[in-house]
């Protein structure tokens, strides 16, 4: 059996668990069905768990197609844990379909383990890839987030930006990627001398404010005397 990890479930927004509409009468195996797998069960997944179709193929045509694969599977093993109670669910599979079974319908085993599964719940951590991958309006360039632009990127490149901690490919877009890291720097350092400055104001107030009160217990002690 295969586990999603805690990591994994948090790297994707899964939306709420819709009822699903089929039932055993309108589920057909036969050649009329609009799923053709080759494999009847899954089917009955596909159509149960409403898994868009299109995210069936075990081919990644690029970076951003697997990552919809994998949002739309982390999704669809939730929902069928919610449904799993239904009796309307129940009869619709012979034994709970486990997560392997869900896996299997979008990528082999061996790929989802040495690909999704290993390199996408790091993206949790860097949003501006995510953007990027969903295609947001907000997104970043090719250049400006990969330090090169390519016709197409693959889980090799995703890995290798990772290792770099998300500033480009090593030795790709040396120009603009040096710029772009140089300005991320500078920006820290001005960050951190702003806080350094503001503590020292703090401490020099501090300072002020004892001696005011030192030098006032003073005057009166020679008041006393």
């Amino acid at each position: 059996m295969i586990f999603i990890s805690h990591q994994e479930q948090g790297a994707a927004i899964l939306a709420p668990s819709i009822p699903p509409t089929v039932t055993p009468d309108s589920l057909s195996t036969n050649t009329g069905s609009p799923f053709n797998t080759g494999s009847p069960f899954k089917d009955k997944l596909i159509a149960a768990l409403e898994i868009p179709v299109e995210l069936t193929d075990h081919k990644d045509i690029d970076l951003a197609y697997a990552w919809q694969k994998y949002k739309a599977c982390l999704k669809a093993i939730s929902t069928c844990n919610s449904l799993w109670g239904s009796i309307e669910f129940r009869q619709l599979f012979d034994r709970k379909p486990t997560q392997a079974d869900i896996i299997s319908v979008f990528k082999g085993k061996t790929q989802w383990h040495l690909t999704y599964s290993k390199i996408f719940p790091k993206l949790a951590e860097y949003p501006a890839m995510v953007s990027w991958l969903e295609n947001s309006n907000d997104k970043l360039s090719d250049f400006e987030l990969w330090g090169v632009e390519k016709a197409v990127y693959g889980f090799l490149d995703l890995s290798e930006w990772l290792d770099n901690d998300g500033v480009g490919l090593r030795g790709a877009g040396k120009g603009k990627e040096k710029e772009v890291a140089k300005g991320k720097a500078k920006d820290k350092e001005k960050e951190k001398r702003k806080d350094d400055k503001e503590k020292e104001k703090r401490k020099d107030k501090g300072k002020g404010r004892e001696k005011e009160m030192t030098g006032g217990k003073k005057k009166k002690v020679r008041r006393d005397k």
